[in-house]
């Protein structure tokens, strides 16, 4: 909804901490664009 709205969506990483691995984020990243979230540089 928020999204369809025109809301703004960034996304960030925790990479480094604990349960948090590095290159996880390129999956939240494939997730996003699943759920039709896309062109986040638009």
């Amino acid at each position: 909804m928020f999204y369809e709205a025109g809301g703004k969506i960034a996304m960030g990483t925790d990479a480094g901490t604990p349960f948090n691995v590095h290159g996880d984020n390129s999956q939240e990243l494939q997730f996003m664009v699943d759920l039709g979230i896309s062109n986040l540089m638009h």
